[in-house]
């Protein structure tokens, strides 16, 4: 095969143990008719040897399906070739009598891709491909569904939708909570998409779906009398259950700025609030250590590939901050230390590099000055808390940590923050949202306050 390997950005190499696997990846690069077409292959194996084999096996059918499809004049289909399998694109039809729920979708996608930012559409063939698709409802004609058959898919998926099982020693599924009702809203937004998509040009004419409002804790379809707390992984209803002890916090971080290259990173989001994405996008342009604030410009998403010209699966984009717009958080003592920290690991890492660091201006990037993968930031945040004996957290809780510590700290001196301040410093949309999330930081001071009137002569009653 006529493949120029092109050298890796992942830290470890190209090939490196996971578990009881060997990962092994690489870039390859086909040249069809003076045109390049370049793609990240993975394989996995038992050994080295069998994970690099299962990776050219890999290269080799990607390289076959790329030649066949330009052989026939198709532009190459953005597929990821893993170890397991390829997936097939599902290309949609023109609407009718007996188009299926599934085929609905995808029209509706298509449409959607044009208007809708591209995180926003991913999102939307994320939750239908994950939930809808291959179940029996996908596969029916929209014409033929009714409002029940809706009502009783949504209380399936609210029971038993989970796809991740945790498994005991011989392999069978053990027990877990079912969706959180947040997840069943998305689901059913993108479903309730389609069906007006279907009304809109005439496919179906009436809509099963238009009495289906938002579900809420309670009622009929989401009710789960074999199940407790069925929504104990929702940061409006548990937030403050999921912050990490102040104790766990100086281990870890301790630990952390001995066995990992992305201390700086946990630190900073522990002592500024910002959002993973938030974090990862930052440009040191926009945290100068010499202002007063940092600037939440921007923030990193990897969305999947949409550009024909380019051969990777997923790209990332700078994207406005999840309440579209910019903030400011104040510096402090201990914000400037992790950006001299990360300014000295940032120059180390060029001169090792040397010509492969392609600088980005990031202040938390890999080895190579790129952007940060999320997931591999996960799996490094938990590898890292597993280490130190600290219980499992997502990355999301450090955001939890940082309000709950900011909070409580001034309340000890006597300097209490309030929910404005907090809003403003987290980026929140309304400050409802912030007391709908941390109200439990914020004492009940409404007494205290009508006992002030008390003494205020101009309005007590004439002797």
């Amino acid at each position: 095969m006529a493949v120029e390997i092109k050298k890796t950005t992942y830290g470890k190499g190209t090939t490196y143990q996971d578990g009881n696997r060997y990962i092994s990846q690489q870039y390859y690069t086909v040249v069809v008719d003076g045109k390049s077409y370049t793609r990240r292959i993975s394989g996995t194996g038992a050994t080295e040897t069998k994970a690099i084999r299962k990776r050219n096996k890999n290269a080799e059918a990607w390289e076959k399906k790329l030649r066949s499809r330009l052989a026939e004049k198709e532009p190459p289909t953005e597929i990821e070739i893993t170890a397991n399998d390829s997936v097939t694109p599902f290309k949609p039809v023109t609407g009718d009598a007996k188009t299926t729920l599934n085929q609905a979708f995808y029209m509706n996608l298509k449409r959607t891709q044009v208007s809708a930012q591209i995180s926003t559409s991913d999102n939307y063939e994320t939750y239908y491909q994950g939930y809808v698709e291959k179940h029996p409802l996908g596969g029916m004609a929209i014409a033929d569904i009714t409002e029940d058959q809706l009502l009783d898919f949504y209380s399936e998926m609210r029971k038993k939708g989970r796809k991740r099982l945790p498994k005991d020693k011989e392999g069978k599924a053990l027990n877990v909570k079912p969706l959180s009702i947040t997840t069943i809203n998305h689901i059913r937004f993108v479903i309730a998409n389609t069906f007006q998509y279907a009304i809109e040009k005439h496919i179906i004419s009436v809509n099963p779906h238009a009495s289906i409002k938002p579900f809420k804790a309670g009622t009929a379809a989401m009710l789960d009398t074999d199940q407790e707390d069925l929504d104990s992984d929702s940061d409006d209803t548990d937030a403050l259950q999921k912050v990490l002890p102040m104790e766990d916090v100086e281990r870890f971080l301790s630990y952390a700025y001995s066995h990992s290259r992305l201390a700086g990173l946990f630190a900073w989001a522990v002592n500024s609030g910002m959002r993973q994405g938030e974090c990862l996008g930052l440009k040191r342009v926009c945290a100068s250590v010499d202002s007063d604030y940092v600037l939440v410009r921007r923030s990193l998403a990897f969305v999947k590939n949409r550009n024909p010209e380019i051969s990777a699966v997923v790209v990332p984009i700078l994207k406005k901050p999840k309440n579209g717009k910019e903030r400011k958080v104040p510096y402090n003592q201990n914000l400037r230390q992790i950006y001299k920290y990360q300014m000295a690991q940032i120059e180390r890492e060029k001169k090792e590099a040397g010509d492969d660091y392609i600088d980005k201006g990031l202040l938390f990037a890999d080895e190579y000055g790129d952007y940060l993968r999320p997931w591999k930031v996960l799996k490094e945040f938990q590898r890292l808390l597993q280490e130190a004996g600290i219980a499992q957290h997502r990355f999301h809780d450090l955001r939890h940590t940082f309000v709950s510590l900011l909070v409580k700290e001034s309340q000890k001196r006597g300097e209490g923050v309030s929910v404005l301040d907090v809003c403003a410093i987290v980026g929140h949309s309304d400050p409802t949202v912030t007391l709908k999330i941390y109200g439990g930081l914020f004492p009940d001071s409404s007494k205290t306050a009508m006992k002030i009137l008390d003494d205020c002569r101009s309005i007590k009653l004439p002797a």
